[in-house]
């Protein structure tokens, strides 16, 4: 596993832990640009990340196998 893709998915796992990705939480229902463009406002272990593109393909693999 990248250590980016478990940057994403620790930081995806934390935020569903959390309940921000129950109804009429922060996350839910948000769109993976939405998701993407949060993690890289919030978490300072992304911010070497330069654009969403890095990101999304493994936002959409953890929403994928969590259902979100």
């Amino acid at each position: 596993m990248s250590d980016l893709r478990r940057l994403v998915f620790a930081a995806l796992d934390h935020a569903k832990r959390a309940g921000h990705f129950a109804e009429g939480e922060q996350l839910h229902a948000a769109t993976v640009n939405d998701i993407v463009c949060d993690m890289l406002a919030y978490d300072d272990e992304l911010e070497d990340c330069e654009d969403c593109a890095c990101l999304e393909p493994f936002v959409l693999e953890w929403m994928r196998m969590n259902d979100a």
